[in-house]
This record gives C-alpha cells, structure tokens and sequence, in this order.
C-alpha cells in the first residue's frame, strides 16, 4: 500500500453578539515650557477621571494605553517665500481606554460626561467582546471542522480512505473583533446641550470573523 497525501485549506467562520463597550481617549496638552505643559496635562487627567467617576465608573476603570512628550512644530513661509519649521511648544499626548459591559444608560451617561468635560478630550466608540480566546478557539475549531468535512467529501469521491493527519499549518494574525457598528460623538466641549443622548437606543451589529487553516491527510487507496 502506498501512501499518499491529501491537502485541504479549512475556512473558519464565527458570528458573535458584542457583549463589551470601549471607549478610545485621547488627551493632548501644548505649552512652550515643558514644566507648564506636564502640569496642564494633569490638570487634564483629573479632569478626565472626575467626569468618568461622577458617569458611575471607578477610576481604576480607565486604563492608560499610552503617554508621550514630544516638542511640536509648525511650518511657514519667511519673508524669502521659505518654508520654516517654528517651535511651537512642548505636546503631552495621554491615550486611555474605558471598557464596560454593553450598558446603552451607561454608556450615555458616560459620552454626556467625557463631552462635557474642560479637558476637551477626542475619544472613539466601538463594541466588542470581552471573551475574545473564547472566539478565537471556536473560529480555529470551525476551521478544522470545514477542513475535516471537505477531506471525507475528496476521499469518498476519489474512493480512498483518510489516514493519520501528517501536519496543520495555521498562521495565527490579529483579527478585527469589533462591531462594524461605528458611533460618532462630535468634538468635546462643544455645544454640549445639544449632544445629550440620555434617550438613544442602539443595538450594536454582531462581530463576524473568519479563518484559513491548512490541514494535510495522509490517504490510502
């Protein structure tokens, strides 16, 4: 008997209700001086947990995702019709994240309170999930399911028998395991009246994610 071996790439498919709201945060600070601009930026940052602890979080529930000082610069022309670089200030960039489980009350009391803060901060809603191993094992499961389905369905009709499984090739990649539901919320700090959103009622559209994994059979005649 010979053996022989039989190749089949697998796709993977799982559709998940988001569970997970994420608000992205981002807090810019500019000042010639870089001592004045640190303190502005703290100033900020407190500003920032006051209106996410009076929306019902805690703060230990905003999360620093990023922070960086970096001195900033804008172009002109000189009398010469030149373009110039001139110093602008020092800028203090802070990023955070606010997670919570999909409230649509809290979630407006929350974007009331971070639009109606002095810190003027520009932040980003999406929905996810918070079991996101969870998706990730189920998608590779699928996978191997739809590969093992189409190698019974080839070995039967080529009349052989599927033997040991020789390899699995999977190269893992980030997925994308967000709603394609997008919320935009205009700048912060301003006309705030008009951007209360006590009465809206969104349902967040399900995450769909998919997969390729390669699976080789050994096959007998």
């Amino acid at each position: 008997m010979t053996s022989r071996e039989m190749t089949v790439k697998g796709l993977g498919k799982v559709v998940s209700a988001p569970d997970l709201i994420e608000i992205t945060i981002d807090l810019e600070a500019i000042d010639a001086q870089y001592e004045q601009a640190i303190v502005l930026a703290e100033q900020q940052i407190q500003k920032l947990k006051a209106a996410v602890t009076t929306s019902g979080h805690a703060q230990k529930d905003l999360l620093t995702t990023s922070f960086n000082v970096t001195t900033k610069y804008e172009s002109f022309q000189d009398e010469k019709a030149l373009w110039q670089n001139k110093f602008v200030g020092y800028s203090v960039t802070h990023s955070l994240r606010l997670a919570f489980d999909l409230d649509m009350v809290l979630l407006s009391k929350t974007v009331e309170a971070i639009a109606a803060c002095d810190a003027k901060p520009r932040f980003n809603i999406r929905f996810t999930i918070k079991n996101q191993q969870h998706l990730q094992d189920a998608l590779l499961a699928d996978a191997i399911k739809n590969a093992t389905q189409k190698a019974q369905v080839m070995a039967t009709a080529a009349a052989v028998s599927l033997g040991e499984i020789i390899k699995i090739d999977y190269s893992f990649a980030d997925k994308n395991l967000y709603s394609p539901t997008n919320m935009m919320v205009a700048d912060a700090g301003v006309q705030y009246e008009s951007r209360k959103m006590r009465s809206v009622d969104i349902n967040p559209d399900d995450i769909s994610v998919h997969d390729y994994v390669t699976v080789v059979w050994e096959i007998n005649a």
